[in-house]
């Protein structure tokens, strides 16, 4: 008989981001991705302050 490959205990709570609905495994990389590509400065030129 099979089994499935992830543990049935691990829980697999997906993190969605609510600008833009990029879906993340963990709340970590939620956040490290917002203030990334959601900072107030991410798509300003360089030497732009």
């Amino acid at each position: 008989m099979g089994y499935a490959a992830s543990s049935p205990n691990k829980q697999s709570k997906q993190e969605r981001c609510s600008l833009c609905g990029r879906v993340f495994n963990n709340a970590e990389d939620l956040n490290a991705h917002k203030q990334l590509d959601h900072s107030e400065h991410s798509h300003e030129p360089a030497g732009v302050s």
